[in-house]
């Protein structure tokens, strides 16, 4: 398992940085509920990045939740 920290998650939504979102894709990832707080309050997120963080991928991750 790969908990991804917010900054590789946003990355991952930016232009050219498609061997990253494939190398996600291929390994079990999941984020925790923290970082994707992070990602989708991102001050410098556009708002298609933030569509297609929302409604793609980042949606489909496993969200941890470290108080359980």
């Amino acid at each position: 398992m790969m908990l991804l920290d917010s900054n590789i998650v946003i990355y991952a939504a930016e232009p050219g940085y498609d061997a990253l979102r494939k190398f996600i894709a291929e390994h079990e990832s999941v984020v925790s509920i923290i970082s994707k707080v992070e990602v989708l309050g991102y001050h410098k997120l556009n708002s298609e990045n933030r569509k297609k963080l929302e409604y793609a991928w980042i949606d489909d991750l496993e969200v941890v939740n470290p108080v359980s």
